[in-house]
């Protein structure tokens, strides 16, 4: 591997006028990044080199992005940018048609492998062992994904692994705890991870505990799921509306003698002091706003209670169908979990290769974009209005 390892030959290290038996690794392999190259004639006057453009093209071309949709061929070595902001370099990279094309490509080629894939995930345990598949498929899967051009050697492993120890939510609940001042929500996941499922398929099969309460809710429960979010969405904007109300009342109670880090740091209004601070004042307006305090905490306790009996009911329901799941039912929701997981794991790698392609031509940009030449003519343009204001004010003559 470049950079990493490479075969010595003994002669090599023992040449008196070369190694002389140093066994230092960075004598024979080194990983440090090559020098950028800096043109400086594009640095004065503008331009980018056309050998800096040609070097992107293993980035670049394995999306049929020609060299001509980013920039334009001034024919002297030099090239420069069609678009005239960084910003849109992002999106007409991203939106060129080669891209689609090139990933819909890699897409196909993994559907295809994960057909064969799962016909082998349903015999794991009986014919297929657990080992053998991940041996079999993690080549399989370079060998259908690295001819295309678009993800290397290690990136399609790595896709594999990656979803191998890819982890999907089994249940999740939510409980809103309420100490009267502050609303904390609070989430509990059991989450099982790819690898763990192969597993429980080798010793239990394809049963009803893989399957995650939400996959069932989206087949079954789609309505109450609508309802649920609709009163989540509900409860914490009436925790929000009840906080921003209680911090836009004056306590008067800030130190002005407050001095440093303290001082920029914003102090916590609490329910329980404003309402003291209120009845205190005892005036008609803090009155109002004490019934105002008592009206929203009362609907922030009764959006809690409905959302805490929307999620039972409906955690409920879910028990139920999972208890009634066949065999062949757990199998197939199980099988659309692993292909969900291992669509999402592939996707990652390919945003992270377009992202890195991205930044290859924006980088260009930042090096060649403005010239000392422009920096330059912009500064002496500047100085000439500054002086003819001057000159207007007759401080010159």
């Amino acid at each position: 591997m470049p950079g990493y390892s490479r075969i010595v030959p003994i002669r090599e290290i023992t040449n008196e006028n070369g190694n002389d038996c140093n066994l230092n690794i960075r004598r024979y392999v080194d990983n440090t990044p090559p020098v950028e190259p800096h043109d400086v004639k594009a640095h004065l006057f503008g331009g980018v080199p056309s050998a800096e453009i040609t070097a992107l093209n293993g980035l670049v071309t394995k999306y049929g992005i020609a060299e001509s949709d980013l920039f334009t061929d001034r024919g002297d070595g030099y090239a420069d940018f069609i678009h005239a902001d960084k910003a849109i370099i992002k999106e007409a990279i991203k939106s060129n048609e080669g891209v689609n094309t090139a990933n819909s490509r890699v897409t196909e080629a993994a559907n295809r492998w994960w057909v064969q894939a799962a016909a082998e995930i349903s015999e794991i345990g009986k014919t297929v062992q657990v080992y053998e598949f991940k041996r079999k498929y993690t080549e399989q899967l370079r060998a259908m994904l690295e001819p295309l051009g678009v993800l290397d050697r290690f990136q399609c492993i790595g896709v594999f692994a990656n979803w191998w120890e890819h982890s999907y939510t089994v249940r999740e609940s939510t409980e809103i705890e309420s100490d009267g001042d502050s609303n904390t929500k609070v989430t509990v996941k059991e989450v099982i991870s790819i690898k763990n499922v192969f597993k429980t398929i080798t010793a239990e099969g394809f049963v009803a505990a893989l399957v995650s309460d939400e996959k069932i809710a989206k087949e079954h429960f789609a309505a109450e799921l609508f309802e649920l979010e609709s009163l989540e969405r509900d409860t914490e904007n009436v925790a929000s509306e009840l906080q921003s109300y209680i911090e836009s009342i004056d306590v008067g109670e800030r130190d002005d003698d407050t001095e440093g880090e303290e001082a920029d740091e914003t102090k916590e209004v609490k329910i329980s002091d404003v309402e003291k601070y209120l009845k205190a004042l005892g005036t008609e307006e803090a009155k109002a706003s004490l019934k105002k305090i008592k009206d929203l905490k009362s609907e922030k306790s009764k959006t809690n209670k409905a959302l805490k009996k929307a999620q039972i009911e409906l955690q409920e329901k879910i028990d139920a169908i999972r208890k009634d799941l066949t065999v062949e039912q757990c199998e197939t929701l199980v099988m659309e979990l692993l292909r969900e997981g291992f669509i999402t794991e592939l996707d990652k790698y390919l945003k992270a290769e377009l992202d890195k392609t991205v930044k290859a031509v924006q980088h260009l940009w930042d090096k060649y974009a403005v010239s000392a030449k422009q920096l330059t003519d912009t500064r002496t343009a500047a100085e000439e209005k500054l002086n003819r204001f001057l000159r207007g004010l007759g401080y010159y003559g």
